[in-house]
């Protein structure tokens, strides 16, 4: 039988991180999770839209809306978490060669540069938002309206932006890095 300690329980040991941090972590889980199952449903409709198009000759109206819109929903929702967990490849060939202290200063640089693209992307998202409730834009087919995944797109990148910037510090913390 475990014990409450290993499951990290009410009378098991506490989470030394700041509490913004574990709150940040839950979030960016939760929202992987939430991907996930928007991945699960892209993949029935997909299978349900290859059946009914090759056995009946009758595609589902509206799949490819559906799915280009849930693709954005499922890549900018578990971004954060895939960069918190260290899911992305990574390529340092030269950066070996280096001692710690300039490996850290590169990867913090690298990060930081990575933030300032994703918080200018979330940016520019929230402005295209915008216009696009303004002109209307919306789906071929089933006219969905594409403000709100300008705005999902902007959350997920302004959350993978803080990932990078709290990667960054912790590469230049001492200790950090490598």
């Amino acid at each position: 039988m475990a014990d409450s300690a290993s499951k990290g329980g009410a009378d098991g040991p506490a989470d030394h991180r700041p509490r913004a941090i574990v709150w940040f972590d839950r979030l960016v889980r939760g929202l992987a999770l939430l991907a996930g199952v928007v991945l699960v449903l892209l993949v029935l409709l997909t299978v349900a839209d290859v059946v009914m198009r090759y056995a009946f000759n009758a595609p589902i109206f509206g799949a490819q809306d559906m799915s280009q819109l849930a693709l954005i929903v499922v890549v900018f929702l578990s971004m954060a978490h895939c960069g918190r967990k260290g899911g992305h490849v990574a390529v340092d060939l030269f950066v070996q060669a280096l001692g710690r202290r300039a490996a850290a200063r590169i990867d913090a640089a690298v990060s930081l540069a990575g933030a300032g693209v994703l918080f200018t992307l979330a940016w520019r998202s929230v402005v295209s938002g915008g216009r696009a409730s303004l002109f209307g834009s919306a789906s071929n087919l089933l006219v969905i309206p594409f403000e709100p995944f300008y705005y999902v797109i902007a959350f997920g990148a302004a959350l993978y932006g803080l990932v990078l910037v709290g990667q960054a510090v912790a590469a230049l913390a001492p200790g950090g890095g490598r």
